[in-house]
């Protein structure tokens, strides 16, 4: 979604607050500069009625809410709708679509699989009267302390500005079956030797988290 944040921060004279359902992408956001407020909430372990004191502290503060893409979720949609912005931007899905109340928008595009999620963002700057879209690259940004980390984990290990370092993330979260889509060791094994035999001084740094510990089925 951040190319689209950053087109709404340049072309509108707009605060932005991005609410999160997940920690994980509230910790991507962080020091983003188009982005006012940064919240989380932990809806997933909170109670209903601790899930609505909180959405009510928004009521009636945002002109518009969008929902991005791929957010098909019921909970999104409520949240939208009982912060009570009078334009709810979004998607209607193929799959799920009434189940997940996508009802509750009234601004919706249809959903194109075949486009590139960044691309689907985009489109709904339209119904903010937003047509001249630069396309930006999703973006991070990192403070200096953790840019000083990673040139000392890297110097540390004696990696080199010379070497072509690829980092590989071969789990998924378990969350919504997405564990059922994990590819093979074996799959990930053979790609590595593959791209190491074809790019010279190569390097492979694998990431994840208590999910591919040794032990743990990785298909």
């Amino acid at each position: 979604s951040t190319p689209a944040v950053r087109n709404l921060k340049e072309q509108l004279d707009c605060e932005i607050t991005y609410l999160h359902m997940f920690r994980t992408t509230h910790d991507i956001l962080l020091n983003n500069p188009h982005i006012e407020e940064n919240i989380f909430f932990p809806f997933l372990t909170s109670s209903r009625l601790e899930g609505l004191r909180f959405l009510l502290r928004f009521r009636k503060k945002f002109d518009y809410s969008i929902n991005f893409y791929p957010s098909n979720r019921k909970d999104y949609n409520l949240a939208a709708f009982i912060a009570g912005s009078p334009v709810r931007i979004g998607h209607r899905y193929v799959m799920g679509n009434l189940s997940e109340l996508n009802f509750l928008k009234n601004r919706t595009l249809k959903e194109d699989d075949g486009i590139h999620n960044v691309e689907e963002n985009l489109r709904l700057l339209a119904f903010l009267g937003i047509g001249d879209i630069k396309p930006y690259p999703m973006e991070i940004f990192l403070t200096s302390e953790e840019i000083s980390f990673t040139e000392r984990w890297l110097g540390e290990r004696k990696i080199e500005e010379t070497n072509v370092v690829v980092g590989i993330h071969p789990g998924t979260s378990v969350f919504k079956g997405h564990d059922r889509r994990r590819w093979s060791e074996a799959s990930f094994a053979a790609l590595i030797e593959r791209l190491s035999a074809e790019i010279k001084e190569s390097i492979f740094l694998l990431f994840g988290g208590p999910e591919e510990k040794p032990g743990r089925d990785m298909v």
